[in-house]
């Protein structure tokens, strides 16, 4: 029998090594620590209180002012304007016969000065008493039909009745003794009878009357008759009440109110009447609208003219119009009579200021608006000349005391429906639904459930 071999002392240890290796190999995958995810730095803007003002700005040129005039009504011409003529705003440049129109507007005034007289007053008044009163007595039938008749009352009135009834009867006989002594007392016998007759009808009514108070049972069509009988004198006091009031306090809003009451129409059409006297006297007067010079004539005295036949053309002193271009996206806040401010290339220094009048409209090729502007020629101590360019700022609107923020932190729900994501003290989001306000191209005004100092994303979040 063979002797087993032992292994070396050398073979023993690197078994022992890779035992120990594999086993640690082994521990290590089972509880290696998990890997850390890094998530990407978030951008985020801390709400505070400012302001977001919205202009825009662009490049115009002065053009020279010329205007064609004319009268907006027909008629004869008595006076017109010389050419080569320096006026001033509001100066005459000419007028109409206005004779006719004179006495129109005597007649219109007449009639308004009698409507709103005294008497007027007082029988305006007079219909609103009566209407109270009317008021009063059908609210008193509908309580009456409501809490049942006041037997008091009725038995107040049999009670008349019945004393009147006596006193005929009395009065009668008493009348039949004596006239076979007096003649005269003879002669009232047929008058006593009919007062014995109307008593006895009297007394047969109230006892019918007194019947039907003992007897009475609410009716509801009758309540509900009553109850349109108030509504119908409530309305007509209504009426007489804001009549009365118009009247009393400004007759001339009557003319702009759509719903007058029926008793002022009158009224109204009356100073309907005045206003327009009022006007086709003033269009017989045509003045300058600014400061210029007659540059042409094309009409003379005694010429019947049509309406609004151009009769003369007025150059402006000073070239005060201007005309620019705008973006086409800034259309959605401009509006005629928004303020500009227009700085000339020849004088850099200088700011003026105008108002818009007029917008194109149509967009431009390029994606521009043009619009025109008058300016104001306020302390102006430059000369200006057509064809000057200038650039121009238009305030168009402006947001103060808001939460603005970036456009990119507004998000949108699957309805559509914005929001911003709130960031919270431990990191996570929390989606704060948001209504939104005036904007530019990079900004925006925001309104909801949040207040200064909270952090707002401004990119797209993943939760």
């Amino acid at each position: 029998m063979k002797n087993k071999q032992i292994p070396s002392t050398s073979t023993i240890i690197l078994i022992i090594a890779l035992i120990g290796i594999t086993v640690l190999g082994v521990w290590w995958f089972w509880f290696r620590p998990a890997e850390e995810i890094q998530s990407p730095t978030v951008n985020t803007i801390r709400l505070k209180s400012g302001n977001l003002v919205i202009s825009a700005n662009g490049e115009g040129v002065l053009e020279q002012t010329t205007l064609s005039l004319g009268f907006p009504i027909p008629g004869s011409l008595v006076q017109i304007a010389e050419p080569g003529q320096v006026v001033r705003s509001g100066e005459l440049l000419a007028s109409l016969d206005s004779q006719k129109a004179e006495l129109d507007l005597q007649k219109a005034e007449l009639t308004w000065q009698t409507l709103t007289s005294s008497a007027e007053l007082a029988a305006l008044k007079s219909e609103e008493m009566e209407a109270s009163n009317n008021l009063a007595d059908i609210q008193q039938k509908y309580t009456e039909i409501l809490n049942g008749p006041d037997l008091g009352y009725y038995k107040t009135l049999l009670a008349n009745a019945e004393q009147a009834y006596w006193d005929a009867s009395h009065n009668l006989a008493e009348a039949r003794m004596l006239a076979e002594k007096d003649k005269r007392i003879a002669a009232s016998l047929p008058r006593l009878k009919n007062q014995l007759t109307a008593a006895e009808n009297a007394l047969e009514q109230a006892r019918l009357d007194l019947d039907w108070a003992l007897n009475y049972q609410t009716d509801p069509n009758e309540l509900l008759l009553a109850d349109g009988k108030i509504q119908a004198a409530q309305s007509t006091l209504n009426i007489k009440t804001n009549s009365l009031t118009a009247l009393q306090q400004n007759p001339d809003l009557l003319a702009f109110s759509t719903n007058a009451p029926a008793d002022i129409l009158p009224l109204q059409k009356a100073w309907a009447g005045l206003e327009q006297a009022r006007l086709v006297l003033a269009a017989s007067h045509l003045s300058a609208p600014f400061n210029g010079t007659v540059a042409q004539v094309n009409a003379q005295d005694g010429e019947l003219l049509s309406s609004n036949q151009p009769i003369l053309a007025l150059i402006a002193d000073a070239p005060f119009t201007i005309r620019f271009t705008l973006d086409e996206r800034d259309l959605r806040y401009l509006s005629i009579g928004d303020t500009f401010t227009a700085a000339p290339a020849a004088y850099p220094n200088l700011e003026l200021t105008g108002q818009i009048t007029a917008i194109a409209p149509a967009i431009n090729t390029g994606a521009q608006i043009t619009v025109w502007g008058q300016i104001l020629p306020n302390d102006l101590v430059v000369k200006l000349l057509p064809g000057m360019n200038l650039d121009v700022t238009v305030h168009l609107a402006e947001s103060r005391d808001a939460f603005i923020l970036p456009q990119q932190a507004i998000q949108y729900d699957p309805a559509g429906q914005p929001f911003v994501n709130q960031v919270m003290a431990d990191g996570s989001f929390q989606a704060i639904p948001v209504t939104l306000g005036l904007s530019d191209y990079t900004s925006v005004v925001i309104t909801g459930e949040l207040k200064p100092g909270d952090l707002v994303s401004i990119q797209p979040t993943t939760k």
